[in-house]
């Protein structure tokens, strides 16, 4: 039996599996009439209309929230009456969670329950995540924002059935901050970076090719009953590493002779077990294929976000409505009483080799603040808008699980490691090529001009948003609105993995933000330099803007100096909570703006950013992000070091402080605007230890 022949067995089982009917869960858009209004908006200084709406009652529920926890906090001289009367605006609190799998996931669980138990959870306006981080997002927005859904986490199952854990170390992750490390990988394998084009209809196959299929699983069923076990060598617990084992090695070692029969009895005899796991894709299938028979096209994202539902969301079953995030959300009980945060979905953009274009999901809209401001209204991301005018409108594109795998598109990493390891073989490619198509997904040849590849068109890692809202869209010139469809990544692609950016930008008002940063930078820990890289990239852009970008109400820039990731280690930073930009001063001006005074408009000021990063206090949580599983003790560890991550190890100290971080700015416009009171001295200590500026 050749290596091919022993591939093409696990590859026939996949293609029959795949192409079995069973019963689909409702995934996909579904047709809808265009309202009148518009669905496209330009965004210039202002929210879209339903966010602001809902910010501004979502800010009298969380005031009194505030006020209750300012109130329990017992501060030294602080009045909380004096302090209500020096209030011009609701107190604005943002959280930032950031991308790392399961080991965000479960850090940042642990981090929001110690923030449930001391009332602050209530006071939160809005989240944003990425990646993992918007796993356990998706997970509060699945469940109504109720806290205890998070309290104890089932994941001992793979989260990619039969998939063992693969540890991916931090030099075999490609991404646009290290692509030019990755150059000997594009030059040796040029198929890898085959484009990704519009999905093609599956061959129809005869009903006798089903027969084939059929008289194949059964003799294979009948075949392992009868084998002798005991001429089989010993197996790990993990069944399907025999399979992996046999197939890497007979495509990797082309000199090594491999006991063919010792080979076909050992994956026949884990065949059952492995026909289990093939089950779980089974369904996957099923139910994407919805999606892409009413034309839409896939990728791997869609997969990825199905199976990434069954562990995060609640429990699913075929009478279950379509899971959109604008519909589950605005439906809400804890909506229409502003209960909830509103929750932000964070994601990059990558048509045209685009660095650092960072869109959005809110219940409300889709787009982007910094490469396009242009909005479209959520509800109707996927239907057909060409110049602003909507041709054939849809609801339901906006499935919960496909945006949350949009921002954590882990295929991208996890593919590359794989066809680093296995690539050398032309029999595998043209299996893997195989297998992808099976999925209907299609690939054609890229090309590669002086060295360098034409990235045009879509990698399959990519998630595919198609049409393209903005497409066309009137007196806005950018490749993104050239282009017939949006191709998404991972937020974190791009290595701002903190996704703070939304929470700053001055139209959310925001006073104070937390920021939990699970990232992967040194032994599977944070080094600060996402903070760090978002500060660099927003600076970049502030220098490019033109004086006429200048607001008199927001002279300063969203983001305060952020030291470089030498100093986070040198400054001991990283084993503590650090707040940046406590003084006003530690902000730049915009261009053309001046020092405010209290001659000064009414002024926005800048938030303060406390910084959290995944540390030991309780729990060796540097987790690989590659870690599919976890044991019952492991995820208590995960919850127990997140809690003490928030509390800073139950300081009662540090949670005064954090009352006086929130009450900063309220200070700070009053004495901008000629006003003579202060924060209490208690408050000034605080700011003495935990502020960095």
């Amino acid at each position: 039996m050749t290596r091919a022949s022993v591939f093409l067995i696990v590859l026939y089982v996949v293609t029959f599996n795949l192409i079995v009917d069973c019963e689909r869960l409702p995934y996909g858009p579904y047709e809808v009439a265009c309202p009148p209004h518009e669905l496209i908006r330009l965004a210039e200084d202002s929210l879209c209309e339903e966010e602001s709406d809902y910010l501004a009652n979502r800010r009298q529920v969380t005031q009194a929230w505030i006020t209750k926890f300012l109130n329990k906090l017992s501060i030294p001289e602080f009045d909380i009456a004096v302090f209500n009367e020096l209030s011009d605006q609701p107190i604005g609190i943002g959280l930032a969670l950031s991308g790392g799998g399961y080991r965000s996931m479960l850090t940042g669980s642990g981090f929001l329950i110690k923030m449930d138990q001391y009332g602050i959870f209530d006071c939160l306006s809005h989240i944003s995540a990425i990646s993992g981080g918007s796993w356990l997002l998706a997970s509060l927005i699945l469940n109504n924002f109720n806290i205890t859904a998070i309290q104890k986490w089932d994941i001992e199952d793979s989260l990619l059935r039969g998939i063992p854990d693969i540890e991916v170390h931090d030099k075999d992750i490609v991404t646009r901050i290290n692509m030019k490390d990755a150059s000997e990988i594009i030059e040796s394998d040029e198929w890898f970076y085959d484009q990704l084009t519009e999905s093609k209809v599956l061959e129809k196959r005869s009903e006798d090719s089903f027969n084939t299929f059929e008289k194949f699983f059964a003799q294979m069923d009948q075949y392992s009953d009868t084998l002798n076990n005991n001429s089989l060598r010993k197996r790990t617990v993990n069944y399907f590493s025999l399979i992996k084992d046999v197939i890497i090695n007979s495509f990797k070692n082309k000199e090594t002779t491999i006991d063919k029969d010792l080979t076909i009895k050992g994956m026949v005899q884990s065949f059952k077990k492995f026909r289990t796991a093939l089950e779980f894709y089974i369904e996957i299938h099923s139910e994407v294929r919805g999606k892409r028979m009413l034309g839409f096209p896939l990728s791997f994202t869609d997969y990825w976000g199905r199976a990434l539902i069954r562990h995060i969301g609640v429990k699913m079953n075929s009478s279950d409505t379509v899971n959109s995030l604008a519909q589950s959300f605005q439906e809400s009980s804890k909506f229409q009483s502003f209960q909830m945060p509103i929750p932000i979905l964070v994601s990059n953009c990558k048509n045209e080799q685009l660095k650092d274009a960072v869109f959005e999901f809110t219940p409300f809209e889709f787009g982007s603040w910094n490469v396009l401001k242009l909005f479209v209204k959520l509800r109707y991301l996927g239907s057909k808008i060409i110049s602003g005018k909507p041709q054939f409108c849809v609801n339901g594109f906006d499935d919960i699980s496909f945006l949350t795998a949009t921002s954590s598109s882990l295929f991208n990493n996890v593919l590359i490691y794989i066809w680093q390891l296995v690539a050398p073989s032309l029999e595998t490619r043209n299996a893997v090529r195989a297998i992808i198509s099976t999925f209907g997904l299609d690939f054609r040849q890229s090309s590669i001009h002086g060295g360098k590849i034409n990235f045009t068109l879509a990698r399959p890692e990519y998630a595919l948003y198609g049409p393209n809202p903005f497409y066309k869209y009137p007196n806005v010139e950018s490749v993104l609105t050239n282009e017939s469809q949006l191709y998404l990544v991972d937020g974190g692609e791009d290595g701002e993995n903190v996704p703070i950016r939304s929470l700053a930008i001055p139209e959310r008002s925001s006073d104070l933000i937390f920021a939990l940063d699970s990232s992967s930078d040194v032994n599977n820990y944070p080094n600060g330099s996402m903070l760090r890289n978002l500060y660099d990239h927003y600076m970049k852009e502030e220098h490019i803007e033109t004086s006429s970008t200048y607001r008199p109400n927001y002279p300063f820039v969203s983001l305060p100096f952020i030291p470089s990731s030498e100093f986070f280690a040198r400054g001991n930073l990283l084993s503590r909570p650090i707040a940046f930009g406590c003084n006003l001063e530690s902000y730049s001006l915009r261009k053309g703006a001046e020092i405010p005074s209290k001659t000064s408009p009414k002024i926005q000021t800048p938030p303060i950013i406390i910084y959290y990063a995944n540390y030991n206090h309780s729990f060796p949580s540097n987790t690989s992000t590659f870690k599919l599983r976890y044991s019952e003790q492991e995820v208590e560890g995960m919850l127990d070091n997140g809690k003490d991550i928030f509390s800073f190890d139950s300081s009662s100290f540090f949670m005064k402080c954090i009352g006086c971080l929130m009450v900063k700015r309220t200070y700070d416009r009053h004495i901008i605007e000629g006003g003579q009171n202060k924060p209490p001295t208690f408050c000034q200590k605080c700011y003495y230890e935990f502020c960095y500026n």
